[in-house]
Protein backbone atom coordinates (compact mmCIF):
# COMPACT_ATOMS: atom_id res chain seq x y z
CA UNK A 1 0.00 0.00 0.00
CA UNK A 2 1.27 3.47 -0.91
CA UNK A 3 2.27 5.67 2.04
CA UNK A 4 -0.24 8.32 0.93
CA UNK A 5 -3.04 5.76 0.87
CA UNK A 6 -2.16 4.82 4.43
CA UNK A 7 -2.21 8.50 5.44
CA UNK A 8 -5.72 8.90 4.08
CA UNK A 9 -6.94 5.63 5.58
CA UNK A 10 -5.61 6.55 9.02
CA UNK A 11 -7.04 10.08 8.88
CA UNK A 12 -10.57 9.25 7.68
CA UNK A 13 -12.76 8.65 10.73
CA UNK A 14 -16.53 8.78 11.38
CA UNK A 15 -17.43 11.58 13.79
CA UNK A 16 -20.82 12.20 15.37
CA UNK A 17 -21.60 15.91 15.49
CA UNK A 18 -18.79 18.43 15.67
CA UNK A 19 -15.62 16.52 16.50
CA UNK A 20 -14.70 18.49 19.62
CA UNK A 21 -17.76 17.58 21.79
CA UNK A 22 -17.16 13.95 20.89
CA UNK A 23 -13.52 14.24 21.94
CA UNK A 24 -14.54 15.90 25.22
CA UNK A 25 -17.07 13.14 25.91
CA UNK A 26 -14.42 10.54 25.05
CA UNK A 27 -11.98 12.02 27.57
CA UNK A 28 -14.59 12.24 30.34
CA UNK A 29 -16.02 8.76 29.72
CA UNK A 30 -12.51 7.27 29.68
CA UNK A 31 -11.77 8.89 33.04
CA UNK A 32 -15.11 7.65 34.41
CA UNK A 33 -14.30 4.10 33.35
CA UNK A 34 -11.44 4.18 35.87
CA UNK A 35 -13.42 5.87 38.65
CA UNK A 36 -14.79 3.82 41.55
CA UNK A 37 -18.46 4.72 41.57
CA UNK A 38 -20.36 7.37 39.64
CA UNK A 39 -18.93 10.76 38.71
CA UNK A 40 -20.31 13.55 40.86
CA UNK A 41 -18.13 16.36 39.52
CA UNK A 42 -16.23 16.96 36.28
CA UNK A 43 -13.47 19.48 35.63
CA UNK A 44 -12.31 20.16 32.07
CA UNK A 45 -9.06 21.83 31.00
CA UNK A 46 -9.19 22.62 27.27
CA UNK A 47 -6.83 24.30 24.83
CA UNK A 48 -8.25 27.34 23.05
CA UNK A 49 -9.18 25.55 19.84
CA UNK A 50 -11.19 22.81 21.56
CA UNK A 51 -12.83 25.36 23.87
CA UNK A 52 -13.84 27.60 20.96
CA UNK A 53 -15.02 24.92 18.57
CA UNK A 54 -17.26 23.15 21.08
CA UNK A 55 -18.57 26.30 22.78
CA UNK A 56 -21.81 26.68 20.79
CA UNK A 57 -22.01 23.53 18.69
CA UNK A 58 -24.84 21.06 19.02
CA UNK A 59 -24.56 17.82 20.98
CA UNK A 60 -25.85 14.86 18.94
CA UNK A 61 -29.20 13.51 20.09
CA UNK A 62 -30.00 16.61 22.16
CA UNK A 63 -31.03 20.23 21.79
CA UNK A 64 -28.07 21.35 23.89
CA UNK A 65 -24.76 22.90 22.91
CA UNK A 66 -21.33 23.41 24.40
CA UNK A 67 -18.49 22.02 26.45
CA UNK A 68 -20.37 21.49 29.71
CA UNK A 69 -23.13 19.34 28.21
CA UNK A 70 -20.59 17.30 26.25
CA UNK A 71 -18.77 16.65 29.53
CA UNK A 72 -21.95 15.81 31.45
CA UNK A 73 -23.12 13.34 28.82
CA UNK A 74 -19.61 11.90 28.69
CA UNK A 75 -19.81 11.24 32.42
CA UNK A 76 -23.32 9.81 32.36
CA UNK A 77 -23.83 7.94 29.11
CA UNK A 78 -20.90 7.91 26.67
CA UNK A 79 -19.20 4.69 25.62
CA UNK A 80 -15.44 5.26 25.26
CA UNK A 81 -15.11 2.09 23.18
CA UNK A 82 -16.92 3.95 20.37
CA UNK A 83 -14.25 6.65 20.17
CA UNK A 84 -15.66 9.79 18.46
CA UNK A 85 -19.04 8.05 18.19
CA UNK A 86 -19.16 7.66 21.98
CA UNK A 87 -22.36 9.73 22.29
CA UNK A 88 -24.24 7.49 19.91
CA UNK A 89 -27.35 6.01 21.52
CA UNK A 90 -27.90 8.43 24.41
CA UNK A 91 -31.47 8.51 25.74
CA UNK A 92 -33.87 11.22 26.87
CA UNK A 93 -33.21 10.13 30.45
CA UNK A 94 -29.49 10.67 29.88
CA UNK A 95 -30.17 14.18 28.59
CA UNK A 96 -32.31 15.05 31.62
CA UNK A 97 -29.62 13.76 33.97
CA UNK A 98 -27.02 15.86 32.14
CA UNK A 99 -29.24 18.94 32.42
CA UNK A 100 -29.47 18.42 36.17
CA UNK A 101 -25.73 17.94 36.48
CA UNK A 102 -24.96 21.16 34.59
CA UNK A 103 -27.64 23.13 36.45
CA UNK A 104 -26.23 21.98 39.79
CA UNK A 105 -22.81 23.38 38.87
CA UNK A 106 -21.14 19.98 38.81
CA UNK A 107 -19.29 20.74 35.56
CA UNK A 108 -16.48 23.30 35.41
CA UNK A 109 -14.67 24.21 32.20
CA UNK A 110 -11.39 26.14 31.93
CA UNK A 111 -9.26 27.25 28.98
CA UNK A 112 -5.81 25.91 29.81
CA UNK A 113 -3.73 27.48 27.02
CA UNK A 114 -3.98 29.32 23.71
CA UNK A 115 -2.51 26.96 21.14
CA UNK A 116 -3.36 24.93 18.06
CA UNK A 117 -2.12 21.81 19.85
CA UNK A 118 -5.09 19.70 20.94
CA UNK A 119 -5.29 19.25 24.70
CA UNK A 120 -8.26 17.87 26.65
CA UNK A 121 -7.82 16.99 30.31
CA UNK A 122 -10.85 15.56 32.11
CA UNK A 123 -10.79 15.19 35.90
CA UNK A 124 -13.70 13.37 37.55
CA UNK A 125 -14.61 12.98 41.21
CA UNK A 126 -16.92 10.45 42.87
CA UNK A 127 -16.97 10.51 46.67
CA UNK A 128 -13.37 10.13 47.82
CA UNK A 129 -12.24 8.73 44.49
CA UNK A 130 -10.76 10.55 41.50
CA UNK A 131 -9.72 9.73 37.95
CA UNK A 132 -8.41 11.65 34.97
CA UNK A 133 -7.79 11.34 31.25
CA UNK A 134 -5.52 13.45 29.02
CA UNK A 135 -5.88 13.66 25.23
CA UNK A 136 -3.12 15.38 23.21
CA UNK A 137 -2.34 16.16 19.57
CA UNK A 138 -5.29 14.30 18.03
CA UNK A 139 -8.94 14.04 19.04
CA UNK A 140 -8.64 10.37 20.01
CA UNK A 141 -5.00 10.24 21.16
CA UNK A 142 -5.27 9.34 24.85
CA UNK A 143 -1.85 9.75 26.44
CA UNK A 144 -2.50 9.52 30.17
CA UNK A 145 -5.07 7.98 32.51
CA UNK A 146 -4.98 8.01 36.32
CA UNK A 147 -7.16 6.52 39.05
CA UNK A 148 -6.90 7.70 42.68
CA UNK A 149 -3.46 9.11 41.94
CA UNK A 150 -2.24 5.85 40.43
CA UNK A 151 -1.03 5.95 36.82
CA UNK A 152 -3.02 3.55 34.64
CA UNK A 153 -1.59 4.71 31.30
CA UNK A 154 1.24 7.12 30.53
CA UNK A 155 2.46 7.93 27.03
CA UNK A 156 3.45 11.51 27.82
CA UNK A 157 7.21 10.99 27.95
CA UNK A 158 7.74 11.75 24.27
CA UNK A 159 5.25 14.60 23.97
CA UNK A 160 7.71 17.43 24.60
CA UNK A 161 10.10 15.97 22.06
CA UNK A 162 7.28 15.55 19.58
CA UNK A 163 6.23 19.15 19.93
CA UNK A 164 9.74 20.57 19.96
CA UNK A 165 11.33 18.60 17.17
CA UNK A 166 8.67 19.76 14.71
CA UNK A 167 9.00 16.65 12.59
CA UNK A 168 8.50 17.15 8.89
CA UNK A 169 5.25 15.25 8.20
CA UNK A 170 5.34 12.66 5.46
CA UNK A 171 2.80 14.66 3.41
CA UNK A 172 5.28 17.55 3.18
CA UNK A 173 7.86 15.37 1.47
CA UNK A 174 5.65 15.36 -1.63
CA UNK A 175 5.14 18.11 -4.20
CA UNK A 176 1.76 19.01 -5.66
CA UNK A 177 2.83 17.29 -8.87
CA UNK A 178 3.62 14.11 -6.94
CA UNK A 179 0.29 14.22 -5.13
CA UNK A 180 -1.50 14.58 -8.45
CA UNK A 181 0.54 11.76 -9.95
CA UNK A 182 -0.41 9.53 -7.03
CA UNK A 183 -4.09 10.37 -7.55
CA UNK A 184 -3.82 9.44 -11.24
CA UNK A 185 -1.89 6.21 -10.81
CA UNK A 186 -2.71 4.63 -7.45
CA UNK A 187 -4.51 1.28 -7.96
CA UNK A 188 -8.23 1.94 -7.77
CA UNK A 189 -8.91 -0.87 -5.32
CA UNK A 190 -6.42 0.74 -2.94
CA UNK A 191 -8.62 3.82 -2.51
CA UNK A 192 -12.02 2.15 -2.84
CA UNK A 193 -12.60 2.69 0.89
CA UNK A 194 -13.15 6.40 0.12
CA UNK A 195 -16.66 5.44 -1.07
CA UNK A 196 -17.62 5.30 2.61
CA UNK A 197 -17.20 9.07 2.84
CA UNK A 198 -19.84 9.76 0.19
CA UNK A 199 -22.30 7.27 1.68
CA UNK A 200 -21.88 8.68 5.18
CA UNK A 201 -21.85 12.38 4.27
CA UNK A 202 -24.87 12.08 1.96
CA UNK A 203 -26.80 10.24 4.69
CA UNK A 204 -26.00 13.16 7.01
CA UNK A 205 -27.23 15.61 4.36
CA UNK A 206 -30.49 13.68 3.99
CA UNK A 207 -30.95 13.64 7.76
CA UNK A 208 -30.66 17.43 7.75
CA UNK A 209 -33.04 17.82 4.84
CA UNK A 210 -35.66 15.70 6.63
CA UNK A 211 -35.24 17.36 10.03
CA UNK A 212 -37.53 20.18 11.21
CA UNK A 213 -34.57 21.60 13.14
CA UNK A 214 -32.63 22.72 10.05
CA UNK A 215 -33.10 26.04 8.28
CA UNK A 216 -30.56 26.40 5.51
CA UNK A 217 -31.00 22.98 3.92
CA UNK A 218 -34.59 23.59 2.84
CA UNK A 219 -33.86 27.11 1.58
CA UNK A 220 -30.88 25.88 -0.42
CA UNK A 221 -33.08 23.12 -1.84
CA UNK A 222 -35.58 25.74 -3.02
CA UNK A 223 -32.75 27.78 -4.53
CA UNK A 224 -31.74 24.65 -6.47
CA UNK A 225 -35.19 24.38 -8.05
CA UNK A 226 -36.52 21.98 -5.45
CA UNK A 227 -34.13 19.25 -6.58
CA UNK A 228 -31.21 17.71 -4.75
CA UNK A 229 -29.35 17.29 -8.04
CA UNK A 230 -30.17 19.96 -10.60
CA UNK A 231 -28.33 20.93 -13.77
CA UNK A 232 -26.54 23.68 -11.83
CA UNK A 233 -23.50 21.97 -10.34
CA UNK A 234 -22.54 24.90 -8.08
CA UNK A 235 -26.00 25.19 -6.51
CA UNK A 236 -26.14 21.42 -6.14
CA UNK A 237 -22.77 21.41 -4.42
CA UNK A 238 -23.78 24.27 -2.13
CA UNK A 239 -26.95 22.38 -1.17
CA UNK A 240 -25.55 18.96 -0.33
CA UNK A 241 -22.33 20.26 1.20
CA UNK A 242 -23.85 22.88 3.46
CA UNK A 243 -26.97 20.88 4.22
CA UNK A 244 -24.65 18.24 5.66
CA UNK A 245 -22.65 20.87 7.56
CA UNK A 246 -25.81 22.32 9.11
CA UNK A 247 -26.98 18.86 10.19
CA UNK A 248 -23.60 18.29 11.79
CA UNK A 249 -23.26 21.54 13.73
CA UNK A 250 -26.77 21.42 15.22
CA UNK A 251 -26.09 17.91 16.47
CA UNK A 252 -28.31 15.64 14.38
CA UNK A 253 -27.79 11.98 15.11
CA UNK A 254 -25.80 10.96 12.02
CA UNK A 255 -22.00 10.88 11.67
CA UNK A 256 -19.83 12.68 9.13
CA UNK A 257 -16.68 11.20 7.67
CA UNK A 258 -14.00 13.46 9.08
CA UNK A 259 -10.59 14.31 7.68
CA UNK A 260 -7.82 16.03 9.70
CA UNK A 261 -10.05 15.57 12.74
CA UNK A 262 -12.98 17.59 11.37
CA UNK A 263 -16.31 16.49 9.94
CA UNK A 264 -16.77 19.81 8.14
CA UNK A 265 -13.36 19.45 6.50
CA UNK A 266 -14.38 15.99 5.35
CA UNK A 267 -17.67 17.27 3.96
CA UNK A 268 -16.16 20.18 2.01
CA UNK A 269 -13.34 17.99 0.69
CA UNK A 270 -15.83 15.46 -0.72
CA UNK A 271 -19.37 16.63 -1.46
CA UNK A 272 -18.60 19.37 -4.03
CA UNK A 273 -16.85 16.61 -5.99
CA UNK A 274 -19.81 14.29 -5.53
CA UNK A 275 -22.06 17.03 -6.94
CA UNK A 276 -19.80 17.24 -10.00
CA UNK A 277 -19.95 13.45 -10.35
CA UNK A 278 -23.76 13.44 -10.27
CA UNK A 279 -24.37 16.50 -12.45
CA UNK A 280 -21.52 16.27 -14.96
CA UNK A 281 -21.57 12.45 -15.08
CA UNK A 282 -17.88 11.70 -14.62
CA UNK A 283 -16.93 8.14 -13.70
CA UNK A 284 -16.76 6.82 -10.16
CA UNK A 285 -13.07 6.14 -10.71
CA UNK A 286 -12.48 9.82 -11.50
CA UNK A 287 -14.44 10.76 -8.39
CA UNK A 288 -12.41 8.51 -6.10
CA UNK A 289 -9.10 9.69 -7.52
CA UNK A 290 -10.09 13.35 -7.29
CA UNK A 291 -11.24 12.89 -3.70
CA UNK A 292 -7.92 11.33 -2.74
CA UNK A 293 -6.19 14.42 -4.13
CA UNK A 294 -8.63 16.73 -2.33
CA UNK A 295 -7.95 15.00 0.97
CA UNK A 296 -4.17 15.18 0.53
CA UNK A 297 -4.13 18.90 -0.27
CA UNK A 298 -6.35 19.56 2.74
CA UNK A 299 -3.98 17.52 4.91
CA UNK A 300 -0.94 19.33 3.45
CA UNK A 301 -2.27 22.74 4.49
CA UNK A 302 -3.58 21.54 7.86
CA UNK A 303 -0.18 20.17 8.86
CA UNK A 304 1.04 23.78 8.82
CA UNK A 305 -2.00 25.41 10.45
CA UNK A 306 -2.60 22.80 13.13
CA UNK A 307 -5.78 20.80 13.61
CA UNK A 308 -7.53 23.66 15.43
CA UNK A 309 -6.56 26.88 13.73
CA UNK A 310 -7.62 30.45 14.38
CA UNK A 311 -9.03 30.73 10.87
CA UNK A 312 -11.55 28.59 9.00
CA UNK A 313 -9.63 25.52 7.89
CA UNK A 314 -12.83 24.11 6.38
CA UNK A 315 -12.79 26.81 3.72
CA UNK A 316 -9.05 27.42 3.50
CA UNK A 317 -7.72 23.85 3.57
CA UNK A 318 -10.65 21.66 2.50
CA UNK A 319 -11.97 24.26 0.05
CA UNK A 320 -8.57 24.49 -1.61
CA UNK A 321 -8.39 20.72 -1.82
CA UNK A 322 -11.77 20.70 -3.53
CA UNK A 323 -10.69 23.43 -5.98
CA UNK A 324 -7.61 21.50 -7.11
CA UNK A 325 -9.65 18.30 -7.32
CA UNK A 326 -12.20 20.05 -9.55
CA UNK A 327 -9.36 21.02 -11.89
CA UNK A 328 -8.32 17.35 -11.83
CA UNK A 329 -11.88 16.24 -12.69
CA UNK A 330 -11.98 18.67 -15.61
CA UNK A 331 -8.75 17.29 -17.05
CA UNK A 332 -6.44 20.05 -15.88
CA UNK A 333 -2.75 19.49 -15.23
CA UNK A 334 -0.58 20.47 -12.27
CA UNK A 335 0.02 23.94 -13.71
CA UNK A 336 -3.74 24.56 -13.73
CA UNK A 337 -4.04 23.23 -10.18
CA UNK A 338 -1.31 25.66 -9.13
CA UNK A 339 -3.30 28.53 -10.62
CA UNK A 340 -6.46 27.40 -8.81
CA UNK A 341 -4.42 27.18 -5.62
CA UNK A 342 -3.23 30.77 -6.08
CA UNK A 343 -6.80 31.92 -6.67
CA UNK A 344 -7.99 30.25 -3.47
CA UNK A 345 -5.07 31.63 -1.45
CA UNK A 346 -5.84 35.12 -2.73
CA UNK A 347 -9.54 34.97 -1.90
CA UNK A 348 -10.55 33.04 1.21
CA UNK A 349 -7.35 33.11 3.28
CA UNK A 350 -8.11 35.12 6.41
CA UNK A 351 -11.60 33.78 7.10
CA UNK A 352 -11.80 33.30 10.88
CA UNK A 353 -13.14 30.30 12.76
CA UNK A 354 -15.61 31.26 15.48
CA UNK A 355 -16.44 27.74 16.57
CA UNK A 356 -18.75 24.99 15.38
CA UNK A 357 -22.13 26.59 14.74
CA UNK A 358 -24.55 27.43 11.92
CA UNK A 359 -22.15 30.14 10.78
CA UNK A 360 -20.14 27.25 9.34
CA UNK A 361 -22.85 27.01 6.66
CA UNK A 362 -22.09 30.53 5.41
CA UNK A 363 -18.38 29.81 5.38
CA UNK A 364 -19.07 26.55 3.58
CA UNK A 365 -21.10 28.34 0.91
CA UNK A 366 -18.20 30.72 0.32
CA UNK A 367 -15.76 27.81 0.11
CA UNK A 368 -17.90 25.93 -2.42
CA UNK A 369 -18.47 28.95 -4.65
CA UNK A 370 -14.81 29.96 -4.58
CA UNK A 371 -13.63 26.39 -5.25
CA UNK A 372 -15.68 26.18 -8.44
CA UNK A 373 -14.79 29.75 -9.47
CA UNK A 374 -11.07 29.29 -8.79
CA UNK A 375 -10.99 26.07 -10.81
CA UNK A 376 -12.91 27.55 -13.74
CA UNK A 377 -10.76 30.69 -13.83
CA UNK A 378 -7.55 28.66 -13.63
CA UNK A 379 -8.59 26.49 -16.56
CA UNK A 380 -9.12 29.69 -18.57
CA UNK A 381 -5.64 30.87 -17.53
CA UNK A 382 -7.00 33.57 -15.21
CA UNK A 383 -5.16 33.51 -11.91
CA UNK A 384 -3.32 35.62 -9.34
CA UNK A 385 0.42 35.70 -10.03
CA UNK A 386 3.00 34.29 -7.64
CA UNK A 387 4.37 37.74 -6.78
CA UNK A 388 1.14 38.86 -5.13
CA UNK A 389 -0.03 38.47 -1.55
CA UNK A 390 0.79 35.22 0.18
CA UNK A 391 1.25 33.25 -3.03
CA UNK A 392 4.61 31.52 -3.09
CA UNK A 393 7.10 30.77 -5.83
CA UNK A 394 5.89 27.17 -5.79
CA UNK A 395 2.51 25.61 -4.99
CA UNK A 396 4.09 23.98 -1.96
CA UNK A 397 5.19 27.37 -0.65
CA UNK A 398 1.71 28.78 -1.23
CA UNK A 399 0.11 25.95 0.75
CA UNK A 400 2.65 26.50 3.50
CA UNK A 401 1.82 30.20 3.66
CA UNK A 402 -1.92 29.47 3.77
CA UNK A 403 -1.40 27.09 6.65
CA UNK A 404 0.94 29.36 8.57
CA UNK A 405 -1.33 32.37 8.41
CA UNK A 406 -4.18 30.20 9.66
CA UNK A 407 -2.17 29.05 12.67
CA UNK A 408 -3.16 30.39 16.09
CA UNK A 409 0.55 30.81 16.74
CA UNK A 410 0.73 33.38 13.96
CA UNK A 411 -2.23 35.25 15.41
CA UNK A 412 -0.88 35.27 18.93
CA UNK A 413 2.50 36.61 17.90
CA UNK A 414 0.78 39.19 15.65
CA UNK A 415 3.12 38.47 12.77
CA UNK A 416 1.99 40.70 9.88
CA UNK A 417 1.59 39.57 6.29
CA UNK A 418 4.74 41.25 5.13
CA UNK A 419 6.83 38.75 7.07
CA UNK A 420 6.16 36.22 4.31
CA UNK A 421 8.16 38.28 1.83
CA UNK A 422 10.89 38.81 4.43
CA UNK A 423 10.99 35.08 5.06
CA UNK A 424 11.64 34.49 1.37
CA UNK A 425 14.50 36.99 1.18
CA UNK A 426 16.10 37.10 4.63
CA UNK A 427 15.28 34.26 7.01
CA UNK A 428 15.92 31.43 4.58
CA UNK A 429 19.32 32.87 3.66
CA UNK A 430 20.31 33.31 7.29
CA UNK A 431 19.40 29.73 8.14
CA UNK A 432 21.31 28.35 5.19
CA UNK A 433 24.47 30.19 6.11
CA UNK A 434 24.24 29.46 9.83
CA UNK A 435 23.44 25.74 9.58
CA UNK A 436 25.16 23.08 7.51
CA UNK A 437 24.39 19.40 6.97
CA UNK A 438 27.30 17.36 5.68
CA UNK A 439 28.74 13.85 5.80
CA UNK A 440 31.18 12.80 8.50
CA UNK A 441 34.95 13.15 8.23
CA UNK A 442 37.66 11.44 10.33
CA UNK A 443 38.30 14.66 12.25
CA UNK A 444 34.65 14.69 13.39
CA UNK A 445 34.91 11.50 15.46
CA UNK A 446 35.57 13.23 18.80
CA UNK A 447 32.61 15.60 18.39
CA UNK A 448 30.35 12.72 17.36
CA UNK A 449 31.44 10.56 20.30
CA UNK A 450 30.88 13.43 22.74
CA UNK A 451 27.34 14.09 21.48
CA UNK A 452 26.54 10.35 21.50
CA UNK A 453 27.64 10.14 25.13
CA UNK A 454 25.40 12.99 26.29
CA UNK A 455 22.38 11.75 24.33
CA UNK A 456 22.25 8.11 25.43
CA UNK A 457 22.88 6.08 28.61
CA UNK A 458 26.25 4.34 28.66
CA UNK A 459 24.68 0.94 27.95
CA UNK A 460 23.10 2.27 24.75
CA UNK A 461 25.71 4.76 23.51
CA UNK A 462 28.21 3.76 20.84
CA UNK A 463 31.85 3.89 21.93
CA UNK A 464 34.39 6.20 20.33
CA UNK A 465 36.06 3.18 18.72
CA UNK A 466 32.77 2.01 17.24
CA UNK A 467 32.03 5.48 15.87
CA UNK A 468 35.49 5.69 14.35
CA UNK A 469 34.93 2.38 12.55
CA UNK A 470 31.55 3.56 11.25
CA UNK A 471 32.99 6.81 9.90
CA UNK A 472 35.71 4.85 8.08
CA UNK A 473 33.26 2.31 6.64
CA UNK A 474 30.34 4.50 5.58
CA UNK A 475 30.99 8.25 5.98
CA UNK A 476 28.35 9.06 3.35
CA UNK A 477 25.71 7.54 5.61
CA UNK A 478 26.67 9.67 8.61
CA UNK A 479 24.85 13.02 8.35
CA UNK A 480 26.02 15.77 10.69
CA UNK A 481 24.19 19.05 11.38
CA UNK A 482 26.58 21.84 12.33
CA UNK A 483 25.73 25.26 13.72
CA UNK A 484 28.96 27.08 13.04
CA UNK A 485 31.63 24.92 14.69
CA UNK A 486 29.17 23.13 16.99
CA UNK A 487 27.76 19.69 16.17
CA UNK A 488 24.11 19.89 17.20
CA UNK A 489 22.55 16.78 15.66
CA UNK A 490 23.41 13.72 13.60
CA UNK A 491 21.91 10.58 12.05
CA UNK A 492 23.84 7.49 11.04
CA UNK A 493 23.47 3.89 9.94
CA UNK A 494 24.81 1.33 7.52
CA UNK A 495 23.17 -0.01 4.36
CA UNK A 496 22.39 -3.70 3.97
CA UNK A 497 20.26 -6.19 2.09
CA UNK A 498 19.04 -7.55 5.41
CA UNK A 499 15.52 -6.19 6.01
CA UNK A 500 15.71 -6.03 9.82
CA UNK A 501 18.03 -4.11 12.13
CA UNK A 502 20.06 -6.47 14.32
CA UNK A 503 22.28 -5.81 17.33
CA UNK A 504 25.45 -7.01 15.60
CA UNK A 505 25.14 -4.23 13.03
CA UNK A 506 25.95 -1.64 15.71
CA UNK A 507 29.44 -3.05 16.28
CA UNK A 508 30.28 -4.58 12.89
CA UNK A 509 30.82 -1.71 10.48
CA UNK A 510 32.03 -4.18 7.86
CA UNK A 511 28.44 -5.41 7.45
CA UNK A 512 27.83 -2.27 5.37
CA UNK A 513 26.81 -2.99 1.74
CA UNK A 514 26.94 0.18 -0.33
CA UNK A 515 24.51 -1.25 -2.87
CA UNK A 516 22.18 -2.69 -0.21
CA UNK A 517 18.40 -2.35 -0.29
CA UNK A 518 17.77 -1.01 3.22
CA UNK A 519 19.17 2.07 4.94
CA UNK A 520 19.44 1.46 8.68
CA UNK A 521 19.32 4.21 11.31
CA UNK A 522 21.35 3.52 14.44
CA UNK A 523 20.60 6.78 16.17
CA UNK A 524 19.15 10.27 15.92
CA UNK A 525 21.22 12.41 18.30
CA UNK A 526 20.46 16.02 19.22
CA UNK A 527 22.30 18.22 21.71
CA UNK A 528 20.03 18.32 24.82
CA UNK A 529 20.50 22.10 24.98
CA UNK A 530 19.32 22.49 21.38
CA UNK A 531 16.19 20.35 21.43
CA UNK A 532 12.70 21.68 20.69
CA UNK A 533 14.08 23.51 17.62
CA UNK A 534 13.29 20.99 14.88
CA UNK A 535 16.94 20.06 14.39
CA UNK A 536 16.47 16.29 14.52
CA UNK A 537 13.61 16.53 12.05
CA UNK A 538 15.75 18.63 9.72
CA UNK A 539 18.68 16.20 9.53
CA UNK A 540 16.45 13.11 9.54
CA UNK A 541 14.49 14.42 6.56
CA UNK A 542 17.74 14.92 4.62
CA UNK A 543 18.88 11.43 5.55
CA UNK A 544 15.60 9.91 4.33
CA UNK A 545 15.68 11.94 1.11
CA UNK A 546 19.23 10.77 0.39
CA UNK A 547 18.24 7.13 0.88
CA UNK A 548 15.32 7.54 -1.49
CA UNK A 549 17.45 9.23 -4.15
CA UNK A 550 19.98 6.40 -3.85
CA UNK A 551 17.26 3.93 -4.82
CA UNK A 552 16.95 2.18 -1.47
CA UNK A 553 13.86 0.13 -0.74
CA UNK A 554 13.34 2.04 2.48
CA UNK A 555 14.66 3.01 5.91
CA UNK A 556 14.57 0.95 9.13
CA UNK A 557 15.11 2.06 12.73
CA UNK A 558 14.39 0.93 16.26
CA UNK A 559 13.11 3.23 18.99
CA UNK A 560 11.57 3.23 22.43
CA UNK A 561 7.80 3.14 22.85
CA UNK A 562 7.55 6.84 23.69
CA UNK A 563 9.00 7.81 20.29
CA UNK A 564 6.85 5.60 18.05
CA UNK A 565 4.36 8.44 17.59
CA UNK A 566 7.19 10.84 16.70
CA UNK A 567 8.69 8.70 13.93
CA UNK A 568 5.24 7.93 12.56
CA UNK A 569 5.14 11.60 11.56
CA UNK A 570 7.85 10.82 9.01
CA UNK A 571 5.91 7.90 7.57
CA UNK A 572 7.53 5.11 9.58
CA UNK A 573 5.23 2.18 10.40
CA UNK A 574 5.56 0.36 13.72
CA UNK A 575 6.26 -3.35 13.12
CA UNK A 576 6.09 -4.28 16.81
CA UNK A 577 8.70 -5.28 19.35
CA UNK A 578 12.15 -5.86 17.85
CA UNK A 579 14.38 -8.84 18.66
CA UNK A 580 17.02 -6.33 19.71
CA UNK A 581 18.25 -6.38 23.30
CA UNK A 582 20.63 -3.46 22.75
CA UNK A 583 21.27 -1.71 26.06
CA UNK A 584 18.86 -4.17 27.73
CA UNK A 585 15.94 -2.04 26.51
CA UNK A 586 12.67 -2.92 24.75
CA UNK A 587 12.76 -1.55 21.20
CA UNK A 588 10.11 -1.14 18.51
CA UNK A 589 11.21 -1.72 14.91
CA UNK A 590 9.80 0.87 12.51
CA UNK A 591 10.02 0.88 8.73
CA UNK A 592 9.57 3.54 6.05
CA UNK A 593 9.08 1.87 2.66
CA UNK A 594 9.56 3.99 -0.45
CA UNK A 595 7.10 3.81 -3.31
CA UNK A 596 9.08 2.72 -6.37
CA UNK A 597 7.53 2.54 -9.82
Amino acid sequence: MHALTELIRMDMKPALGVTEPGAIALAVSTACRHLHGKAEKVELLLNSGIYKNAFTCGIPGTSHVGNAYAAALGALAADPDKSLLCLDGITEEDVKAAEAMVKAGKITVHMSEITSRISIEARVVGGVHTASCLIRDAHTHIVKVTADGRTVLDKTAGLTELEGEAAVPVIHRYTLAQLADYARTVPLEEISFIRQAFTMNMALFQEGLDSPRTTFARVLLAMNGGKVFSEDVVKTAALICNGAIEARVIGLDKPAMSITGSGAHGIIATLPLYAFYKVEHCSEEQLLRATALSYLICMYIKEYSGKLSAFCGCAIAAGTGAACALVFLKGGDTAAMTKALNNMASSITGMICDGGNQGCVMKGMTAVEMAFASAALALDDAYIFDAHGINGATPEETMKNMGRIASPGMTERRKPLWTFSRTKTETSKRRKTDMEIRCAKPQDVDAIAHLEAVCFPQAEAATRESIEERVKAYPNHFFLLWDGDQLVSFVNGLVTDQPDLTDEMYEKADMHQEDGAWQMIFGVDTDPHRRKQGLAGQVLEKFIDAAQKEGRQGVVLTCKDRLVHYYAKFGFVDEGISDSTHGDVVWHQMRLTFNRK
